[in-house]
């Protein structure tokens, strides 16, 4: 196995699972929809993402987040993050084969950085 150049991204750490998703209902029908701020988030992925060409093959991600405070767990962030990715860093995220994830304390920069890379033949 060998792998791509990596695209290396500096994002800001994206709003919580818990934070993302909102229920209401649509015509009488229940409805589940993104946050406010999960389209804001994924507005400003897309915005620091569009020099990136998609891999088109399987991707490995290194993911560090960064973040202010050290409570709730790490995974609230991961599905968020991997939604506003596709269409940017890859065509779907189920492309994604391996995750390296890490969490970190910065109290004065929260952020992810993300590294990832197409795996070749």
């Amino acid at each position: 196995m060998t792998l791509s150049k990596p695209v290396e991204l500096r994002l800001p750490v994206p709003p919580s699972v818990n934070r993302y998703w909102r229920s209401g209902t649509r015509n009488g029908v229940p409805h589940v929809y993104l946050s406010d701020e999960a389209r804001n988030y994924k507005h400003t992925v897309h915005l620091l993402t569009r020099h990136v060409e998609p891999f088109a093959g399987a991707v490995v991600l290194q993911i560090i987040v960064f973040r202010e405070y050290n409570r709730g767990d790490i995974d609230n962030y991961l599905k968020g993050l991997l939604d506003s990715l596709q269409g940017n860093v890859y065509a779907n995220d189920n492309q994604i084969i391996e995750i390296h994830l890490y969490k970190r304390l910065d109290r004065n920069d929260p952020r992810v950085e993300l590294t990832a890379w197409e795996e070749t033949k």
